[in-house]
């Protein structure tokens, strides 16, 4: 992902913050979020800082949910800004491992930017098919 940047997406590399996508306490085993560990990967190959500035506010896995209309409806109000540190006028990028609908990536884009972040630009390490 971080290649990509570099090689590809070169205006990305002026970011100010890498934003993992958050799990609730409760989905994580061994307090393991792989979300975080790729944002600190990408952060130390580009030398933009990971900012935790997300949480999820209860455990809903996204992957269970039948329908893109459920998922969507799930992910409003699902996640919310977690720190004091100023999005104002920053540009983020927003990191995921896997998407299907998109539904989370929006949301937590919607939180960012409400927030006050200027851009936010979403980088994911996979997609997932879905199929109704």
């Amino acid at each position: 992902m971080s290649l990509c940047i570099q090689n590809v997406f070169i205006e990305l590399t002026g970011s100010d913050f890498l934003v993992p996508v958050p799990k609730h306490p409760n989905e994580m085993t061994n307090g393991y979020n792989q979300t975080e560990k790729l944002a600190a990967v990408m952060s130390s190959i580009l030398g933009t800082p990971v900012n935790n500035a997300l949480s999820k506010v209860k455990p809903v896995k996204m992957k269970d949910l039948p329908s893109r209309t459920s998922r969507k409806e799930a992910a409003q109000g699902l996640y919310s800004f977690a720190n004091n540190s100023s999005l104002v006028g920053k540009q983020v990028i927003l990191v995921d491992d896997v998407t299907t609908s998109g539904s989370t990536v929006s949301e937590c884009s919607q939180v960012l930017l409400s927030a006050g972040a200027k851009i936010v630009n979403v980088f994911v390490a996979g997609r997932d098919v879905f199929v109704n």
